[in-house]
């Protein structure tokens, strides 16, 4: 059975974030990189060389074809990363492996350079299928985990230090939450509109939308939590801290922050990702010191 391929419409995005859904209920080990809902929520299924992948007329994938970008590799040092390839298929299916094919075939096809992509440990058939295309452990790359829990508490303190935790459900100022992102990220230029635009895409939640400000009014640090009363569980993407406030506890009281607020909308779980080699261990040691549990790792490939 042929597999159509086509560039994301706006109808689509529904679709491929219930898909992801589906993908982590029905088994999350399975979960590719990227490839979670709440990640294509805050990036966009349209972003990029994105695709979408049907059969008889259902959708079945999606794949999205990323440049090579400038990364931190550890703390203090950064390389390029190489082009890589996310990608989601309905694991559901018996065709499953047979769209992943179609999806690599594309992307080689897209572009001459090398580039990676990734599977969850635990997924033996994708790693077969993978290695059966060529692709073999890059054990040179960094790695991606995801790391969940489950909620059990809703109620956490809205002040730590000198920092004050509010959503912008109480703020509504995109020029502030553009200013949360960009103190914690080097070389963001997040504006407004870009706020906004974030604010348009399902499944946002303003009330959901956590910021950190300073004593003096200045943002902190944030998190959004995407998350609607259909799926069980919310994601955390992104979550920044200011330079200033990293080490002191804040972010952590932040994460309890969100997670509370998340579990009073009605959520059963969270997730988050993460790095998850050593290069970089930071997030994945914060995420760990509130409650989160690895349940997924990433192998990354690359053509031989």
């Amino acid at each position: 059975m042929a597999t159509v391929r086509r560039a994301v419409e706006a109808a689509d995005v529904r679709g491929v974030l219930d898909l992801a859904h589906a993908v982590w209920k029905h088994d999350a080990a399975r979960l590719g990189f990227e490839a979670s809902y709440g990640t294509l929520a805050w990036e966009g299924p349209r972003s990029g060389r994105a695709r979408v992948f049907e059969r008889a007329g259902t959708l079945v994938g999606w794949a999205r074809l990323n440049p090579g970008y400038d990364r931190i590799r550890r703390p203090g040092a950064w390389d390029v990363a190489p082009p890589m390839l996310a990608w989601l298929v309905d694991t559901r299916r018996p065709d499953a492996m047979d769209v992943l094919v179609d999806i690599v075939r594309w992307a080689e096809a897209r572009t001459d350079a090398p580039f990676t992509t990734s599977h969850a440990e635990g997924d033996d058939d994708a790693a077969r299928t993978l290695a059966d295309l060529g692709y073999r452990p890059d054990a040179t790359e960094p790695f991606g985990i995801y790391l969940q829990q489950e909620l059990a508490s809703s109620s956490a303190e809205r002040v730590h230090g000198e920092c004050l935790f509010t959503t912008m459900a109480e703020l509504d100022d995109a020029e502030l939450r553009a200013a949360a992102h960009r103190v914690a990220w080097d070389g963001s230029t997040r504006s407004a509109d870009d706020v906004r635009a974030t604010m348009a895409q399902w499944p946002y939640r303003a009330d959901l939308d956590v910021v950190a400000l300073a004593q003096d009014g200045q943002p902190a640090g944030s998190a959004i939590v995407w998350f609607d009363e259909s799926y069980e569980y919310g994601e955390l993407e992104p979550v920044g801290v200011a330079p200033e406030h990293r080490g002191t506890g804040m972010a952590a009281a932040m994460l309890r922050f969100a997670l509370a607020t998340l579990y009073a909308a009605g959520a059963s779980h969270a997730v988050v990702g993460a790095r998850g080699d050593d290069d970089y261990p930071t997030p994945r040691h914060l995420y760990a010191s509130v409650g989160f549990e690895v349940f997924t790792r990433q192998q990354v490939v690359r053509a031989t």
